[in-house]
């Protein structure tokens, strides 16, 4: 009989253990993602919002964005991309595997403005999100298959950095570029915020669940 208490105790306190690690985890997605997202929301929003004309006299070092699209002569990469994150499936025990990066290519890029200038992204380490266009190499995905996630000439960006100057010409070193406008990013943004929510909610409650029930048997 004390076996097997001691037993149930320990299977409640494990219990409590996960309850808790479930509880953390929930509490973090409600809480401590939605507040940083908006911060980084109102950020964002606050950067300045430069052309190929006011790029000139925005000084050095400022942070701010830029909107576009890639223009027509830049260079393709592999296949119709001119950036890229490649990524390999990796399967494990989930049938479903998951996609794990294996390299990415970003090269200086050249973004055409709606006023027909061209604006320079000089660097080659920038971020690359909410990529437009997906190609896996094969139509089975197994274990090593690879795809590409990326943008391709004519694709609407987004730029986010700080400007720079490079051979007396102004440009931009890129944070990260995105695709789409500075509203199609932070509402996307805010629609992972909800799904935060959402999964941080049931999360929560499963932890809690899992806390109270343990609670209960361990007092029984």
């Amino acid at each position: 009989m004390r076996s097997h208490r001691n037993t149930s105790g320990c299977g409640s306190f494990v219990a409590i253990l996960v309850g808790l690690l479930l509880l953390t985890i929930g509490a973090t997605a409600n809480f401590v993602a939605p507040t940083w997202i908006n911060r980084e929301n109102v950020r964002l929003a606050a950067l300045p919002r430069l052309t190929a004309a006011t790029l000139g006299i925005a000084g050095v070092a400022v942070e701010a964005s830029l909107e576009g699209v890639i223009d027509p002569t830049q260079a393709r990469q592999y296949r119709d991309f001119v950036a890229f994150v490649r990524e390999q499936a990796s399967m494990g025990r989930d049938p479903a595997g998951q996609w794990v990066e294996v390299g990415r290519v970003t090269p200086p890029l050249q973004v055409l403005t709606s006023s027909g200038a061209v604006v320079h992204v000089f660097n080659n380490n920038y971020d690359i999100r909410n990529p437009i266009t997906t190609f896996t190499d094969s139509v089975l995905v197994t274990n090593g298959t690879t795809r590409y996630r990326g943008f391709e000439v004519g694709h609407r960006v987004l730029v986010v950095g700080r400007t720079a100057r490079e051979g007396g010409a102004m440009g931009l070193d890129a944070d990260f570029v995105a695709a789409g406008t500075m509203e199609d990013y932070t509402q996307g943004q805010s629609d992972s915020l909800f799904i935060a929510r959402v999964i941080g909610g049931i999360l929560a409650l499963a932890g809690t669940l899992m806390i109270v029930v343990a609670a209960i048997a361990m007092r029984r």
